[in-house]
């Protein structure tokens, strides 16, 4: 199941834009906030609906210079995940390059 508690923020120069979907009674709801100018919702009687206008109203927006600033809520945990193992790396045993 694709969560619902999701926010985009754009930027395009001094512009901010905002998505964020909001659960309905008869199904769920895109609305999209920018400076200045009135907000628009989009309703959807079910999320596969909602995905795929996501999909293609990101792009559009891409496409007229808009950049994602933000993402909320952040997936990741906030430990650094990453740091160098002790010993042999499993993932190159055995592997030997053939030398010329």
């Amino acid at each position: 199941m694709w969560p619902l508690d999701i926010v985009w923020t754009f930027v395009r120069g001094e512009e901010s834009l905002w998505l964020r979907r909001a659960k309905t009674e008869g199904g769920v709801l895109l609305v999209e906030n920018r400076e200045h100018v009135p907000e628009r919702s989009y309703f959807f009687g079910d999320l596969a609906g909602l995905i795929r206008f996501e999909r293609e109203l990101v792009s559009q927006l891409e496409q007229s210079g808009w950049s994602l600033a933000d993402f909320a809520p952040e997936r990741r945990s906030s430990v650094e995940r990453r740091h160098t193992r002790a010993g042999e790396d499993r993932r190159r045993r055995g592997f030997h390059p053939k030398t010329a």
